[in-house]
């Protein structure tokens, strides 16, 4: 497989200036998001623990991430989701790794809709290299969970 960049993904935004790192997960948001990020990057950390061992293993073992990218508004979402229902998170797949795209509107007051997101990606992960799973997704497929 080809080793792509995130920033060349298309659903990456110009307009993330700022980005939270640690282990799998990857939070890219524009700067005055920042205090939100931060609340949801502890969310992410701390709601599932009990897949904290499989994850840092994987992590360490095949460097699996979990892209999240926060967008400013609805309209740069609308303008890096070309389909699916833009008033939804969705979760694509980015090699062997996972992009989760939403609106900070939507989510600064209901942080617990990731927790669907959140347990795809950990339960795929922790099955491992699961070509089934991968299958499902066709290229440029987008996954509404909610």
């Amino acid at each position: 497989m080809e080793k792509s960049y995130i920033v060349d993904c298309r659903y990456y935004s110009e307009s993330f200036d700022g980005a939270i790192f640690d282990g799998p997960f990857r939070l890219y948001f524009a700067q005055y998001q920042e205090q939100t990020a931060l609340e949801l990057f502890h969310h992410f950390t701390t709601t599932f623990k009990s897949y904290s061992k499989e994850i840092k293993k994987l992590y360490k073992v095949r460097k699996r991430m979990a892209y999240f990218f926060m967008y400013p508004n609805h309209a740069e979402k609308q303008l890096k989701q070309p389909k699916g229902d833009l008033e939804k998170i969705f979760i694509t797949p980015f090699g062997f790794d996972y992009v989760v795209g939403f609106n900070s509107e939507e989510v600064k007051h209901a942080i617990v809709l990731f927790e669907p997101y959140l347990s795809f990606i950990c339960k795929n992960w922790v099955m491992g290299e699961n070509q089934i799973i991968h299958d499902n997704f066709k290229k440029d497929f987008l996954l509404h969970l909610s």
